[in-house]
């Protein structure tokens, strides 16, 4: 989706699209939804790859944490806990 040639492809779409209906209201209606409901998916597919990112980096770091001498416990697993805790480890 983040291709180039995919906005090539939806660019040359809406222009063959466009020729074909000579860019009537309707088509501009139906362009607007299109694209509407193509930033609704496109916005969803990034938010779920953000967040298997986001667990994959957590896991790695709970990890290390875990396998480096010294290391608190309880940071490890820092992101479930409430504000006030974050602030009070991280002033320690």
């Amino acid at each position: 989706m983040g291709s180039v040639w995919s906005l090539a492809i939806l660019l040359v779409l809406i222009v063959i699209t466009g020729f074909y209906s000579d860019f009537s209201l309707v088509w501009e209606t139906h362009l607007v939804t299109v694209l509407g409901f193509l930033a609704l998916v496109a916005i969803l597919f990034l938010q779920r790859s953000q967040r298997h990112g986001d667990r994959a980096t957590h896991l790695k770091l709970d990890e290390l944490i875990r396998a480096a001498e010294g290391a608190r416990n309880e940071v490890a697993a820092v992101e479930k806990q409430a504000e006030e805790v974050i602030d009070d480890i991280a002033s320690e």
